[in-house]
């Protein structure tokens, strides 16, 4: 860096972060492109020529400025569909059936096995808390439970699939998050009858257990969803009455 200018400085550090991405996917040995991914990558190209047309019509430094930031963000979201691994495990778009003269690796994935567990454990805590507190609640709770787990299992049977073609393995694997949820209901619902006379125990665990949940919700449902429908008026249009319906259901359940 003899000459100190940000113009060769900026080629180089982008240089280099060029040629750190090119062997991370080497060593990843990366599956070509889902026809999911490239499509939404497709149309993420469509609006960054917006977004390049939006710059070029900006005639104040203020706007100039915005136009470049939505420029960028759209940018760095082409690079993240791009670096993206096909075998990234998503709730709402289960893998296809293995063919049969596919080569297993026959590993069980325990990772994702413990994850979902989780899941399940933290979700069925909150139902058996929820129906402590008010049974129409719990009622709601578990009926809205168990709309996303059927998605999860799907997608977690799915992802078995590909990991083992032992029947007793992937039936065995299957059934510990349904039990783990039942389990956790029944634990959450003794201990919220527990700390009914301790308020401040009792607000707690509840509290915990609803920011789990909004934070799955936020930080990876609702941006899953977005990434594979994209901007469709239909699952728009889900959103808002999954919404009405939980609000609808609580004033039934009472």
């Amino acid at each position: 860096l003899p000459t100190g200018s940000r113009e060769n400085i900026d080629e180089l550090v982008h240089e280099l972060m060029y040629k750190v991405d090119r062997a991370k996917r080497q060593l990843a040995l990366p599956e070509p492109l889902e026809e999911a991914n490239l499509k939404r990558m497709k149309f993420h190209v469509e609006e960054l020529k917006q977004n390049a047309d939006n710059l070029g019509v900006q005639s104040t430094m203020v706007g100039a400025k915005k136009a470049i930031k939505l420029f960028e963000g759209t940018l760095n979201h082409i690079h993240k569909h791009n670096e993206r691994r096909s075998q990234v495990f998503r709730r709402w778009h289960p893998k296809s059936k293995p063919r049969k003269g596919d080569e297993l690796p026959e590993r069980i994935p325990w990772a994702l096995t413990f994850a979902v567990t989780t899941d399940a454990a933290v979700d069925g805590l909150l139902v058996g808390l929820a129906y402590t507190a008010s049974p129409g609640a719990g009622w709601c709770m578990s009926i809205a439970t168990c709309i996303e787990m059927c998605f999860l299992g799907l997608s977690f049977s799915a992802s078995l699939q590909h990991a083992t073609r032992y029947c007793f393995k992937h039936a065995t694997l299957s059934i510990v998050p349904p039990l783990t949820l039942a389990l956790f209901g029944c634990f959450g619902h003794f201990l919220g009858s527990m700390l009914e006379q301790n308020p401040g125990f009792f607000i707690g665990f509840i509290a915990f257990s609803i920011v789990a949940l909004l934070f799955l919700v936020t930080q990876e449902l609702l941006m899953e969803a977005r990434d594979m429908g994209g901007d469709s008026l239909f699952v728009n249009i889900l959103f808002f009455i999954g919404l009405l319906s939980g609000i609808l259901l609580e004033k039934v359940l009472g």
